[in-house]
């Protein structure tokens, strides 16, 4: 559950254990009236109602999806989502107010995530820095990755021969903070593609245009194949040969820019990277 507000209004969504603890910290500081919290499950919302009123906490509770905010308590000083989403929903910009701020964080069907504090301008333009660690969400239900079927049905169409990958799928799969950041970067590239491992062979599907990809290890280096109109390892390597001639910049020298456009993720040494529409 959650969407607080802050020093004014908060609004958060998604208290996912049902505890309610996110909203009575708020409501805590901020004075019960102040505070608006949304859950999608009307059970977990009624064990956290429960739960903060047994505290003696009351803040506005409603039944609501986290991906269209809560207009009626709108406009908000400060958006808490405790979910994800692949781009920032529409609706969460225009419930904040004018230099209102959006703590969000998007994730994506290859499961890279990133955490953004959004600062909201005038007609629904925002910015703000991505924040480093390693926090990941839950996916809001609509933006949760389709079934893609059997890899092994995807595989039968790539050609017998591929070529020597520019770099390794560890670099976007190691247990590491570069690679979880890497992730991110690399989902920007391929928003529609998903990614799963048999063996040792590396998959990755593109269910939208019917691509696919598949990484074989070799002694010592990776043979690439593809299929289908988009050359997905080719896109990430790009991201990955871009990232590294840039210096390796971690998160927090990347901003969001969110605009009548789209959504953007920009760094000045880096091409734009645009997030899906959301």
């Amino acid at each position: 559950m959650g969407r607080h507000r802050c020093a004014g209004r908060t609004h958060g969504a998604g208290d996912r254990h049902g505890t309610g603890c996110s909203t009575a910290l708020a409501c805590e500081r901020l004075g019960s009236a102040d505070v608006t919290s949304i859950e999608v499950d009307p059970h977990r919302l009624e064990q956290a109602a429960d739960a903060l009123y047994s505290c003696g906490y009351t803040p506005t509770l409603a039944v609501a999806d986290d991906l269209y905010g809560y207009w009626p308590e709108a406009p908000f000083d400060r958006i808490v989502a405790a979910c994800s989403f692949r781009a920032v929903p529409p609706a969460l910009l225009g419930q904040a107010r004018p230099g209102g701020k959006i703590l969000l964080t998007l994730s994506g069907w290859l499961y890279g995530y990133v955490r953004v504090l959004l600062t909201i301008g005038e007609d629904d333009i925002a910015e703000g820095q991505l924040l480093g660690g390693t926090v990941s969400f839950m996916s809001a239900r609509t933006h949760a990755a389709p079934a893609f079927g059997n890899p092994a049905h995807w595989a039968a169409g790539l050609p017998q021969t591929g070529r020597a990958a520019r770099h390794s799928p560890e670099r976007i799969t190691a247990a590491s903070k570069e690679a979880f950041h890497l992730r991110f970067l690399a989902q920007c590239a391929v928003p529609d593609v998903q990614m799963t491992t048999v063996g040792e062979v590396v998959h990755l599907v593109d269910v939208v245009s019917g691509s696919a990809a598949a990484l074989i290890p070799v002694e010592g280096w990776w043979d690439v194949r593809e299929s289908g109109p988009v050359r997905v390892w080719e896109r990430i390597e790009r991201v990955l040969s871009a990232y590294d001639e840039a210096g390796r910049p971690g998160p927090e020298t990347f901003t969001l820019h969110v605009h009548d456009g789209g959504q953007h993720l920009r760094h000045p040494h880096l091409p734009d990277l645009p997030l899906p529409r959301p």
